[in-house]
């Protein structure tokens, strides 16, 4: 399924989500555990209560993540331009 088809999946939230990069892209999975990304994968980085996931989006990309689902601005700002789509 495309990315862009996946985000346009809402309920009664609003989903605001922003994309850099192309959303027109294949996705096959998504976890937020780097250690089962494989590629076409989504990599949920959030941070949680004990480990803050976004310390693992550089394993998620060279696993082969073809997007990285973050609510971090910063960590949005540095994945920009790479050949990753970034959703924040």
């Amino acid at each position: 399924m495309k990315l862009k088809h996946i985000l346009s999946y809402k309920d009664d939230s609003d989903l605001n989500a922003v994309v850099y990069g192309s959303s027109d892209i294949d996705i096959v999975g998504i976890s937020n555990d780097s250690r089962n990304i494989r590629r076409g994968y989504i990599f949920a980085a959030r941070k949680g209560v004990k480990v803050d996931s976004n310390i693992y989006i550089e394993e998620a990309i060279s696993k082969g993540a073809s997007a990285i689902l973050t609510d971090n601005g910063e960590t949005a700002k540095r994945l920009i331009g790479r050949n990753v789509a970034v959703v924040v």
